[in-house]
């Protein structure tokens, strides 16, 4: 990946993708090459967006500007566009830096927490808005409808952006209204051919304004000398318009837009602080179940893990089988109590739901949790069961039974990590666009322009 530097040779405004052995390092993080792909739409809807106002768009070494066009006067709308223009490559020139390889002793620290992915989406959504305000009519009503479907998912009913984006023409409606009035004028113009043939009325007459208005020009009554329109002209048939570049409609859109991703990216970093929070868990508990493990080996007697042995009176019984406590006992508790926990991880895999657009996923720090937090119920567990040895029936008395009352107890973790299973879900499901926000009718989650 190549940067050029700025005319002062201070830090690269834009970054230019030429090198392919760069492509080969990003192309091993899947989450790189749609922000990648996104990144390059944005810097070609500026291009077109420029280039459909009239003007040229000229990049001296990453430093782009609007020239004035030959025989023009130099506008306030050309100084705003490029103003524009220069914060929008710069949100994709930040994007791009973020995307790229990370100093060797942080990259394995990157790969486990997705350091770069937050920068690199928050600096996408910028460019996203940015570019927004250069759109002519046409490349904005492309747009608008995944505009309003990420606004409808992350602001709620009464957000006062929200509320303007309904203001802006919704041509969608607008079409289908369209083809109604096709559909419409077609059926007239058949039932005129079909019904007899009536006494030409004087102009200006009832008969002749009715069903029209008497301001109706001959010819627009969707019929003409060759028979029905069929093409009406779209949006300005119907009076819908959308303004051009840095216009009332783009500044709107481009407002909701940018409250709408802020809100996501929000809630993608509470999944993201999780996500921390959970590996920083495991760290802690890893530590203190090997710290457990080597005091257990070096002092069976701090953990007793050994129970009386059935059908032999004043006999004990260890986990390994001695009749003795021993070194050995209590890492194979803690391995038991860690399998017993790895088959509730793999129960609750097999009913998760596959939840679209969040960014990080918390299964696995979820399940590393649950693993050493089994490991240390099934210790507490054996202990607890030893001190009712007396009332414990049956089988518990035997080796077998203590090696399956550990897998069992480290199953029994779900008991306590249910808690964390929620919490996950709540924050999983609040950053999913497919959820509605906040405060809204779960049915309601459209967004339509009105006119």
């Amino acid at each position: 990946m190549n940067a050029t530097n700025g005319r002062d040779g201070s830090q690269p405004c834009y970054i230019r993708i030429k090198d392919d052995q760069w492509y080969e390092f990003i192309k091993r993080e899947a989450w790189k090459i749609p922000v990648l792909d996104r990144l390059y739409r944005v810097e070609e809807d500026v291009r077109r967006a420029i280039s459909a106002a009239g003007w040229t768009l000229l990049d001296n070494d990453g430093e782009f500007s609007i020239p004035t066009p030959t025989g023009q006067a130099r506008s306030t709308l050309m100084d705003e566009a490029e103003a524009v223009v220069k914060t929008t490559f710069e949100y994709i020139n930040r994007a791009g830096q973020s995307l790229g390889p990370a100093p060797r002793r942080w990259r394995y620290w990157q790969a486990l927490f997705k350091e770069s992915l937050m920068p690199a989406y928050i600096n996408l959504h910028s460019a996203e808005t940015s570019r927004v305000l250069l759109l002519s009519a046409d490349q904005l009503m492309a747009v608008l409808p995944s505009i309003r479907q990420r606004v409808a998912a992350y602001l709620p009913m009464e957000d006062p952006r929200r509320v303007a984006l309904s203001s802006v023409p919704d041509l969608t409606a607008a079409a289908s209204r369209m083809g109604n009035d096709i559909v419409r004028s077609v059926t007239e113009v058949y039932g005129k051919a079909q019904a007899p043939a009536a006494k030409p009325a004087k102009s200006g007459s009832a008969d002749a304004d009715e069903g029209h208005g008497g301001d109706v020009a001959p010819g627009t009554d969707g019929t003409e000398a060759g028979g029905p329109v069929l093409a009406r002209g779209g949006d300005q048939a119907l009076g819908i318009r959308l303004t051009d570049i840095l216009g009332r409609d783009q500044q709107i859109a481009a407002e909701a837009m940018g409250e709408a991703c802020t809100a996501e990216d929000q809630q993608q970093f509470q999944v993201s602080r999780f996500r921390r929070m959970l590996f920083g868990t495991f760290a802690a508990l890893l530590v203190l179940v090997v710290f457990m493990g080597i005091v257990g080996n070096i002092e069976p007697g701090y953990f007793p893990l050994c129970l009386a042995e059935q059908g032999a009176k004043g006999t004990m019984i260890c986990p390994t089988g001695d009749h003795t406590p021993g070194g050995a006992n209590l890492p194979l508790v803690l391995g038991l109590g860690a399998i017993g926990a790895s088959l509730a991880v793999a129960t609750s895999l097999a009913r998760q739901k596959l939840v679209v657009g969040v960014r990080y996923s918390l299964s696995v720090a979820q399940g590393l949790v649950k693993v050493a937090f089994g490991a240390l119920t099934a210790v507490l567990g054996i202990i607890i069961l030893g001190t009712q040895t007396s009332n414990v029936p049956g089988i518990l008395g035997t080796q077998a039974g203590l090696l399956t009352a550990a897998v069992v107890f480290g199953y029994a973790q779900q008991i306590f990590t249910r808690v964390i299973d929620k919490q996950a879900s709540s924050l999983v499901n609040a950053a999913s666009p497919s959820t509605p926000p906040t405060g809204q009718d779960p049915g309601s989650t459209s967004l339509t322009g009105t006119q």
